[in-house]
């Protein structure tokens, strides 16, 4: 009795244990796909782009066609006001964050009391060179530049979680102290801007999403595309080793506690189905939240579950006579 005890107790902590190697596969497979592989996949857009620096004049010849230019200073003459904190800024874009202090995080709640902790601005339009671009389709498109910009005043709802002097820091529970960020784009400043040649506009659209997305990672170089080829290897590899490691453990508890074989193939097999299947879904479903590939994120929901239907499957090969 005691003998079966122990068998059942060491079977489910060795589940466990494969439970938390597969996450820990899943995590180390999403990373890579997140920053190496999906970048890689997605580096055939880079082609379709016409590159010109500080353009003065605007080619007929690109109608439709997909420009980048670079180098090119910003001209705005709106004024963005965030009336709730008293600051005002002449340019194209304010953005409101917060960083934990002392760190480059941006984790903060997205409302503190109703109150609503990020907010962007963008002018109505402004100018490029000789392209018109609006305001609103910038703020997918840039990263902003931090801006030495301090509060005039302190909204009401945030007035009791106030931490310190100086700097406008909040102490908030479960947050931490965290600490106002500007960032904006000014009028005068050289920016770069991707967009779709529509008369003298510049229009975001989903492939100038992808476009962004590349540049922002720098891949439209080919040998930094072969950097990332090479740079996801340790890391898909590894997350392969971690599934057949839960696969191997996985099997080993569930015999400890039922006498069952899980699956009668071998652990190979369901490391690679899984290794595959999770891969290819999150190549998808990043493609989609990233990137803005349409219909990429329903696509990677469906391969997932294929991957668990065929997962269910192995485990039932080779068990009819």
């Amino acid at each position: 009795m005691v003998r079966r005890i122990i068998r059942v107790v060491t079977g489910l902590l060795m589940s466990a244990l494969a439970l938390l190697l597969f996450g820990t596969g899943a995590g180390v497979l999403f990373e890579t796909v997140k920053y190496e592989v999906l970048p890689v996949v997605l580096h055939v857009a880079a082609d379709r782009v016409v590159v010109m620096e500080n353009p003065v004049a605007i080619d007929p010849a690109l109608e439709g066609e997909m420009v980048e230019i670079t180098k090119t200073p910003v001209r705005c003459d709106s004024l963005l006001e965030d009336a709730a904190f008293g600051v005002s800024v002449r340019g194209a874009v304010l953005q409101r964050y917060w960083n934990r202090a002392g760190e480059n995080d941006a984790y903060c709640p997205d409302e503190v009391d109703g109150f609503r902790m990020q907010q962007e601005f963008a002018a109505p339009e402004f100018r490029m060179g000789p392209y018109r671009i609006i305001g609103e389709q910038a703020m997918d498109l840039w990263r902003e530049t931090p801006a030495s910009i301090l509060p005039t005043r302190t909204p009401a709802v945030l007035a009791p979680y106030r931490a310190g002097a100086g700097a406008f820091r909040i102490d908030l529970p479960g947050a931490g102290v965290q600490e106002l960020v500007y960032a904006t784009v000014q009028d005068g400043e050289l920016r770069s801007f991707i967009g779709r040649q529509v008369g003298d506009t510049l229009m975001y659209d989903d492939e100038a999403r992808r476009l962004a997305y590349l540049r922002q990672w720098w891949l439209l170089s080919p040998g930094k595309v072969w950097d990332n080829v090479w740079g996801a290897l340790p890391g898909l590899v590894y997350a392969y080793l971690l599934f057949c490691g839960a696969g191997w453990v996985l099997k080993s508890g569930v015999h400890r506690v039922s006498g069952f074989a899980l699956y009668r193939v071998s652990i190979f097999w369901p490391a690679t189905v899984a290794w595959l299947g999770l891969l290819a879904a999150e190549i998808r479903s990043a493609a989609g939240s990233r990137a803005g590939i349409p219909g990429a994120e329903k696509t990677g929901e469906v391969l997932f579950l294929v991957t668990l239907g065929l997962l269910v499957l192995l485990c039932g090969m080779g068990r009819r006579p």
